[in-house]
């Protein structure tokens, strides 16, 4: 959308899984909008079809957006809206026949659409598109409700609330094991995870048949709320708990704490049981604390830094992001921040326009301080490009190290990654990292299983270096080395030019550890998944990419600076 504001080589856009409201969902939906309002004109009259789906949003939230013309998009007017398909896939509200989204090419699945009358299918056909006004061709949106297959659920609630979640679910696991065995007696079980950052092979051991006589066990995270689906659940155990993200504007820090789940949440897993014959759910919670818990989870959008949403939306020509179409908008001093951070970056002009630098930022798939940092590695004199390339690459995975549980692999990996480690901290590690795995000509894999390294993590490594390189290339129009030759003085170029994205980001040493400049805020260097090279040490100043909140304060990706560099890059 930034190479063509107006969409003009499409003629419909679909929107699939809304409810899930990430930043990216919210700001698609924003400058759709704008499209259907006094931008139509932009596309020269040509309409643009916009279809919405999702199972559990809400479908009267997006109705009132789509119909309204001002540019606030909030409101009731009817009329002046294109004729937008707002999609439901199921009736979700009717928590005893939980529709979901079927498997594709099954004859059975298909839903009674009886097509368009023949107003419908004659829309807007019968003239010309150079001849149409903008506005001959706005429609009010419909509601299409699509029915899909779903086998019962037999929903039950725990009598009484749950002080322990973990210990109820292993309670509940073992009653369904000894006394709804499928099998007629007690067999042996197969218990798998599934989280987001476990390896792929490991991820997909749930998908694979189990032993004989078998039941397997999944321990899973929200993941398998819709990303997935597990063939032959037939139990599924909420806990109605789960892992939420929240920025906190004030201290600049990001909370992973645990919360209570969405009923459109708790709906989604129940499905989970139904998909392919009638099961059971489970909920380790009363039914009144059920209904205490929201409608929908909290977007993304109220909840994280806005700095690069509100970039991509300056990038795209608006310049006053305050009137900016939001599903639901984020407070004042979010926007106040972001902008901020911005200015900082270069990003933003004294006007509060977006910037050249801005421009670039925009146009790379990084996050606002990242984009930053590789555009001043850019500079002619810095000479470190291809190095930062290889550091930031290294972000587009949880952890390039294997997470090991024993102390006796933990003592093997210190000793086969000490090649690896660099004193000053956990960007050149990474690069280390990279280069060396870039010099194995022979067997790479067997390379990462002696330096503990995960294979498939570096594998994502380096397709997103081989796409970075491409951007860079365009955007500074020079070729990048492969190999990179590392020295004292490039270590320094390096590190400032982290600090010129992350300069907010530094924590000067005080006797009871560290403590941020600008929030002043007590901060420990991480210690798990993954660990910082740099954690034990006694440091003047470090600067870290992440700072979070998980029962403490922790900064992650930390390396060691001093005080003087973070006056020298970010004196104006």
């Amino acid at each position: 959308m930034l190479r063509d504001p107006y969409l003009r080589q499409y003629s419909a856009v679909i929107v699939d899984e809304v409810h899930e409201r990430g930043v990216n969902v919210d700001l698609i939906l924003g400058f759709l909008r704008e499209l259907q309002g006094e931008k139509m004109a932009g596309r020269g009259g040509i309409p643009l079809k916009i279809v919405v789906m999702s199972a559990t949003a809400d479908i009267e939230a997006l109705l009132r957006f789509f119909k309204t013309t001002d540019s606030k998009g909030t409101g009731d007017s009817d009329g002046d809206g294109r004729e937008d398909d707002v999609g439901r896939e199921d009736d979700v509200g009717r928590e005893n026949d939980v529709g979901r989204e079927d498997d594709v090419g099954r004859e059975d699945d298909v839903s009674e659409f009886e097509g368009f009358s023949d107003d419908e299918r004659t829309n807007g056909t019968d003239q010309s598109n150079a001849s149409r006004k903008p506005s001959d061709s706005l429609a009010t949106p419909s509601i299409v409700h699509i029915e899909g297959r779903q086998y019962p659920v037999k929903l039950i609630y725990a009598p009484q609330p749950v002080s322990d979640f973990v210990d109820a679910a292993l309670i509940k696991i073992f009653q369904i094991h000894h006394g709804e065995s499928l099998f007629g007696e007690v067999p042996k079980l197969l218990v798998l995870p599934l989280f987001a950052a476990l390896p792929q092979h490991l991820q997909q051991r749930v998908f694979q048949p189990t032993p004989p006589r078998t039941p397997k066990i999944i321990l899973s995270t929200n993941v398998a709320e819709t990303s997935v689906t597990v063939s032959g659940v037939r139990y599924v155990i909420d806990c109605g708990k789960s892992k939420s993200k929240q920025f906190r504007t004030s201290l600049g820090l990001d909370s992973l704490l645990v919360k209570p789940v969405s009923k459109s949440a708790a709906i989604q897993r129940m499905g989970r049981a139904g998909r392919e014959a009638p099961g059971q759910c489970h909920r380790l919670y009363t039914q009144e604390e059920y209904e205490s818990f929201k409608d929908n989870q909290t977007p993304e959008i109220l909840r994280c830094d806005l700095a690069q949403a509100i970039l991509d939306i300056k990038a795209r020509g608006v310049d006053e992001v305050w009137e900016f179409p939001f599903l639901d908008k984020p407070r004042r001093e979010a926007f106040e921040k972001a902008l901020l951070q911005l200015l900082q970056l270069n990003a933003l002009d004294e006007r509060g326009n977006v910037s050249e630098i801005g421009l670039k930022i925009a146009k790379l798939p990084l996050s606002a301080p990242l984009g930053g940092v590789l555009v001043g590695a850019m500079e002619e004199d810095r000479d470190c490009l291809a190095a930062v390339v290889d550091i930031i690459s290294c972000f587009s995975v949880e952890n390039l190290f294997l997470n090991l549980t024993s102390e006796e692999a933990k003592e093997k990996a210190e000793v086969g990654r000490g090649s690896l480690y660099r004193r000053e901290g956990d960007h050149l590690t990474l690069l280390a990292t990279v280069q060396a795995y870039m010099a194995e000509q022979s067997d790479r894999k067997s390379w990462c299983e002696k330096h503990f390294v995960s294979h498939r993590a570096m594998r994502v490594v380096m397709d997103v270096r081989k796409q970075l390189r491409s951007y860079v290339a365009k955007l500074s129009k020079r070729t990048l080395d492969e190999s990179v030759s590392m020295n004292g003085e490039r270590s320094i170029v390096i590190l400032k030019c982290f600090l010129q994205g992350f300069g907010r980001n530094v924590a000067r040493r005080i006797p009871a550890g560290y403590k941020t400049l600008l929030s002043n805020q007590l901060v420990a260097i991480h210690v798990v998944k993954p660990s910082s090279v740099l954690f034990g040490k006694k440091l003047e100043a470090i600067m870290y990419n992440e700072h979070v909140f998980i029962q403490k304060s922790y900064a992650r990706w930390v390396s060691a600076v001093q005080m003087d560099w973070v006056g020298e890059v970010l004196a104006p």
